[in-house]
């Protein structure tokens, strides 16, 4: 009889802590594959992890999981969760890039354009030349 009340007592305190610890298990399974679903198309082509700016150079052209696509639209900066118009077409998974890791989510690199753009110089694309945004380098 004691034996069977010590492994009653063991169970009612065993079991709640399983079942808890399968129900996180779940959880972080559901944010896993949330943050797949979530990454652009190219990503995993190019092996980008959404924890950083990405600088599409032969279009000047940003790119951070929370902004979207920051791209030069005639006279100002403008962001869209899509590709913009001047990359459609084109196969984002073989693109140029250049992944921004030392470039913080929360800052703005579009404010610091000119220095990308002459570090990464932009190259025609398909022997089509993409307008650059009219903005002075700046010399070092």
């Amino acid at each position: 009889m004691k034996k069977l009340i010590l492994l009653t007592v063991l169970l009612t305190m065993i079991v709640p802590f399983a079942v808890k610890s399968q129900q996180q298990g779940s959880t972080a399974k559901k944010t896993t594959d949330a943050t797949i679903q979530d990454l652009p198309a190219w990503a995993q082509l190019q092996g980008y992890k959404n924890d950083s700016y990405v600088y599409f150079q032969d279009y000047y052209t940003f790119y951070s999981p929370g902004r979207g696509y920051i791209y030069w639209d005639a006279d100002r900066w403008a962001t869209t969760k899509k590709p913009p118009v001047n990359m459609s077409g084109a196969n984002l998974g073989t693109a140029r890039i250049q992944m921004l890791r030392d470039v913080s989510l929360d800052s703005f690199p579009e404010r610091n354009f000119s220095s990308y753009r002459t570090r990464y110089p932009g190259q025609r694309v398909n022997g089509d030349s993409i307008p650059a945004p009219d903005i002075p380098i700046q010399q070092p």
